[in-house]
């Protein structure tokens, strides 16, 4: 286990009847196979497809968090409780690859900041790199343009998280 863990983007193929032994690399499915811990759309889902997979414990051991359009914003910061205290974790999507216009998005875009944060410190150059890569994870959403416009004058990580979290706020609301 390292001092930060890491986020896997693990996909899933499209329906129940498909078999993720057919259709996903074995690094992959090695990958998942051993995680602990996962943030899926649809815990119940996610435990069906996951538990087809040579899993390294029982499926009743692996602690499933939900991350969909119920979510609050707030939240976010609570599903990457073991990522930053050391353990690897997994994010699957109901539709395939996860981040892709889907609420992990968000998930992955936030764990780049608290990760960054813990690396590299509040620092401007830790600022300027996050404000790039969130412009990345933003491009061609609603309200995006405005966010980044904000961003570009933040002096601190915190900063920046805050008005992130501010914009996923608004983006609910939206919704």
């Amino acid at each position: 286990m390292s001092p930060l863990g890491r986020l896997y983007l693990v996909p899933l193929p499209l329906g129940l009847e498909s078999d993720p032994g057919t259709v996903l690399p074995l690094a992959t499915i090695e990958v998942a196979a051993g995680l602990k811990h996962f943030v899926a759309e649809n815990a119940r889902t996610a435990r069906r497809l996951l538990g087809r997979l040579p899993l390294a414990r029982p499926i009743q051991e692996i602690r499933f968090q939900e991350l969909n359009e119920h979510t609050r914003p707030a939240e976010l910061s609570g599903l990457l409780a073991p990522l930053l205290a050391g353990e690897d974790m997994g994010l699957v999507s109901e539709a395939g690859c996860p981040a892709i216009a889907d609420p992990g998005s968000a998930l992955v875009a936030l764990a780049h900041a608290q990760l960054a944060l813990r690396l590299q410190g509040d620092s401007r150059k830790t600022v300027v790199e996050f404000r790039k890569h969130l412009g990345w994870y933003t491009r061609g959403l609603p309200g995006s343009s405005a966010l980044r416009e904000r961003l570009f004058h933040v002096e601190s990580m915190r900063e920046a998280e805050a008005i992130f979290t501010q914009y996923l706020e608004n983006a609910a609301v939206a919704v």
